[in-house]
């Protein structure tokens, strides 16, 4: 059976389609004068914007440091590293990870494809906690398919909302 805490929405649709809004609105509708728990809600455009206005936390996402070996490993098993788009010699050079548990981006060019890959290992390792998980995503790579029956399999209770315009 479900545990009914382990919830997982994912908001799908094309770029432009309002998923941002249509999550803003539903954060702030109130059902019985409660507002509907999402859990940690992880936007890869609103990680980018950390990274580049200075620096990244992965406590930001109630998560422990990751130390920099692990994310490596983490990073390159997402298929997000490659020769085609962000190589690993690229990926390697675009940030530091310090002591803290801080991701320093030095690279600017490369923050959108940092914060792709930042935020499928978020989601990764809060799947493995157990905690109520919210994404947006475009649902262009069967990755994400891969992701929500692994989270059925870890009892996860999944919504999907696609957004079309």
């Amino acid at each position: 059976m479900t545990n009914p805490t382990k919830r997982l929405r994912v908001f799908a649709g094309p770029n432009g389609s309002g998923k941002s809004t249509v999550i803003d609105a539903i954060r702030r509708e109130k059902i019985d004068d409660r507002t509907i728990d999402f859990g940690i809600y992880i936007n890869a455009d609103e990680i980018a914007a950390k990274l580049r206005s200075g620096s990244f936390e992965f406590s930001s996402f109630q998560l422990p440091p990751i130390s920099h070996q692990d994310f490596v490993a983490m990073a390159l098993a997402t298929g997000l590293v490659n020769d085609t788009n962000f190589s690993e010699a690229d990926f390697r050079s675009s940030f530091r990870l310090n002591a803290l548990g801080q991701f320093i981006l030095h690279e600017p060019r490369w923050h959108e494809n940092l914060a792709q890959i930042m935020a499928t290992v978020i989601r990764e390792r809060l799947l493995i906690a157990g905690s109520k998980i919210s994404f947006e995503t475009v649902f262009s790579h069967e990755s994400k398919l891969d992701y929500m029956r692994r989270a059925k399999e870890a009892g996860y209770k999944i919504y999907l909302y696609f957004i079309a315009t």
